[in-house]
């Protein structure tokens, strides 16, 4: 019985409800009503836009420890990777599985390929997303007006509104997990793929933490960034001659895909800390490894002036 009124109150536009749960009719739309006319009119560029702000806000750096950048499903020709910065791009899915080939391409072609991972996954469920995503922005809306028009939480309209929201939102995760599941982070053999599992707790979901702990179990991130480990890495695979211009060393570390990432000041960090013992010199922006030569040794002759008696009258003299 409660399934059957629940679809009907669904699919009857003009179905209310009273404050202990009956319905009646009125001639005036209901929220269900309400909800599919704002739908049908969201064009698909506005909701893609609106996944695009729900996505940069999921994944968003709060830490900016592993990357520091989102880009949301943009153009390839629109994105632009940062030699200071890792970029996680979020990549329309394609049909098929795997990475799109002009993905593929663009990062082929780039200067700074330690500096981007991409999350991408299914096509299947991408559309189902975009549709959820429409309905996810017209209950907000909804309720920013019934906000605005002062209505109290124990309104009907606002109980049905605040239900709404909530099944709303369980299946625009529910949507959003099954459509990005993949992750693609550069290692010494090019691009390579991990599955990405979100988790959400409630309708919370830290999409950076997530990225962060999947890296960490690759070894694609590290924060083992203190010590002679650290050091001796950055001298076999960045620092690799005896001196080196501090930003050649820095533009290796976006180039190498070897490169563990780590914490944006790591580097400089470690750079300090060898200035500091005496590990590492640096002159003119060029850093110097060592062993360093120890300093030479000087023999400094003083001659000292002396005084001796010599028939009771004191004369100079000069001694070693």
């Amino acid at each position: 019985k409660n399934d059957v009124l629940a679809k009907l109150s669904g699919a009857a536009w003009y179905l209310h409800s009273t404050r202990d749960g009956k319905l009646y009719f009125r001639n005036v739309q209901n929220l269900n009503a309400k909800l599919e006319s704002l739908v049908k009119a969201y064009q698909p560029e506005q909701a893609i836009k609106e996944l695009r702000v729900r996505l940069e806000e999921i994944f968003k750096p709060n830490d900016a420890w592993c990357y520091q950048r989102v880009l949301a499903l943009p153009a390839v020709d629109e994105i632009e990777l940062e030699q200071d910065r890792v970029t996680l791009v979020i990549i329309e899915p394609r049909v098929g599985t795997g990475l799109r080939q002009d993905v593929r391409d663009f990062y082929d072609q780039a200067t700074w390929q330690n500096r981007v991972a991409f999350l991408t996954g299914s096509r299947d469920t991408y559309t189902q997303l975009i549709e959820t995503g429409k309905r996810l922005k017209a209950i907000q809306h909804i309720l920013d007006e019934l906000a605005s028009d002062k209505v109290p939480d124990s309104d009907p309209q606002k109980i049905e509104a605040e239900k709404l929201l909530g099944g709303i939102q369980l299946g625009f995760h529910s949507a959003l997990r099954e459509t990005f599941t993949t992750l693609w982070y550069p290692v010494a053999t090019g691009l390579m793929n991990a599955d990405f599992l979100m988790r959400f707790e409630g309708n919370r979901y830290n999409g950076e933490q997530q990225i962060v702990q999947l890296l960490k179990e690759k070894m694609k991130f590290t924060e083992d960034v203190s010590g002679e480990t650290f050091r001796k890495k950055c001298e076999r695979r960045l620092f690799t001659t005896q001196s080196l211009p501090w930003r050649e060393i820095k533009q290796r570390a976006a180039t190498n895909i070897v490169w563990q990432w780590h914490h944006p000041s790591a580097l400089d960090d470690l750079k300090a800390d060898c200035l500091h013992k005496d590990i590492w010199r640096e002159d003119g922006g060029y850093v110097d490894k060592g062993p360093f030569p120890q300093p030479k040794t000087d023999v400094l002759v003083n001659i000292i002036p002396i005084l001796r008696l010599s028939g009771g009258i004191c004369e100079r003299g000069n001694g070693l």
